[in-house]
């Protein structure tokens, strides 16, 4: 049996909840996936924290599948994406938020990724 161990800390000066990097998995699934947010983007810990959720409980599709062309997963992918980032912006976008939170968002949210399935 595999042990797991996961520690984290958000970067120097940071608050617990400015926290921009994330981490999931599921064991029985056999999946896990990081995420570091970049900081220079809007809500890249909300975004980070999307992809890796989504990732173990819902990759975009299924890498033991043979028969599947790579343009098929391609689209899957892409379709997995548009519908995280629809979720993103669902959650970030509000009334009355201050023009440099408006221009983050349209900027979006970006992160490196690592899924393993």
């Amino acid at each position: 049996m595999i042990q797991v161990y996961s520690f984290w800390l958000p970067k120097e000066g940071n608050r617990p909840e400015e926290y921009e990097d994330a981490f999931a998995l599921d064991e029985v699934q056999r999946r896990f996936a990081i995420a570091d947010g970049a900081t220079e983007s809007g809500y890249a810990g909300l975004w980070a924290k999307l992809l890796v959720d989504q990732w173990v409980r819902r990759p975009p599709f299924d890498f033991s599948t043979q028969g599947s062309k790579l343009v098929q997963k391609h689209q899957s992918w892409r379709r997995w994406l548009r519908s995280l980032r629809a979720e993103w912006l669902a959650q970030v976008a509000r009334p009355n938020l201050p023009w440099y939170a408006i221009h983050k968002i349209h900027q979006g949210a970006f992160a490196t990724f690592l899924g393993v399935y």
